[in-house]
Order: C-alpha cells, then structure tokens, then sequence
C-alpha cells in the first residue's frame, strides 16, 4: 500500500477525480454566452406599457444571444397562448421579428425541427432561434396584434 501512494501517477489521478467531482458540484452556473442573462433583467425583455395583470399574449423570459462568425444566433424564451379555439403553430407567416430598421429577422433553420406550438387554454413555454447578421440593441416581436420590445444584451453582442 505504501508503494502505491509513493508513485506520482497515483497523486496525479486523485487530484484530477478531486477536480472533476469539484467542477461538477460547482454551484455557479454560466450560460453558454459567458453572462447570467437569466437573472439580468436589462437582458430580458418585457411588454411595454403592461403590467402582469393585463398581459398580452406573449411575454418575453429570457434572451441569449451566442455571437458567431458572420453574426449572432438569437434565442428567445416566450410564455404566452395562442389566443384563439385552437392550438397555434409559431411559423414566420404568423410570428414576426424586426429590427428597430423594420428589417426582418429570419429563423435559424435547423433541419427536421418542427415549428413549435401556443395551447389556447394554459400558457406554454416555448424557444425560437433566430439568425441575426448585424448587431443591434433591440428587436419588436409581433404576434397577432400585440408588439413586444426584445432588448437584447449588449455585452454579448
């Protein structure tokens, strides 16, 4: 046993599993763009003018913006219904995404990914990526006929 402990790979290892098992408990999650956009309200974004009360149809949780080569993949977390009888699918002939120019953010596309959809009883929590090509501080997200305000963050883009 004391042959074992004499050895430096032996040494090396523990401190290597002792590293992991730290690094894997650490209790300070980063997101996946260096900044805690969740808990930054100045990342978020909100309905102007409203209250909770009286709300619209979408409301805007959390915004992530990854930078990428040629522009900025923009990832929007929406609670809201779909306001009608029936349930809704978010496609870019009913959701719209423009910059403060009035030109049009398209989707990111990602292949065999279906549009997701809005319930008309309870509110659901969805994701949408979008491809923005150049930086700006702010996007209107329009569904139906209600306009929310997306302030994007400015230490990510």
């Amino acid at each position: 046993m004391s042959t074992i402990l004499k050895r430096f790979e032996i040494w090396l290892l523990l401190l290597i599993v002792v590293a992991g098992i730290w690094w894997a408990f650490d209790a300070e999650p980063v997101s996946r763009t260096g900044n805690v956009a969740a808990n930054n309200p100045a990342a978020t974004a909100t309905n102007t003018g409203e209250t909770p009360e009286d709300a619209g149809l979408l409301e805007i949780r959390n915004v992530y913006v990854t930078p990428g080569n040629e522009g900025s993949i923009i990832e929007l977390t929406l609670f809201g219904r779909s306001g009608t009888d029936e349930p809704v699918s978010l496609g870019e002939d009913n959701l719209e995404l423009l910059t403060s120019d009035g030109e049009g953010v398209h989707r990111f596309f990602l292949p065999f990914d279906p549009n997701p959809m809005l319930s008309p009883d309870e509110k659901s929590l969805i994701t949408l990526k979008y491809w923005l090509k150049n930086p700006v501080d702010v996007l209107w997200l329009t569904y139906r006929d209600q306009t929310v305000k997306v302030e994007l963050p400015s230490a990510t883009i």
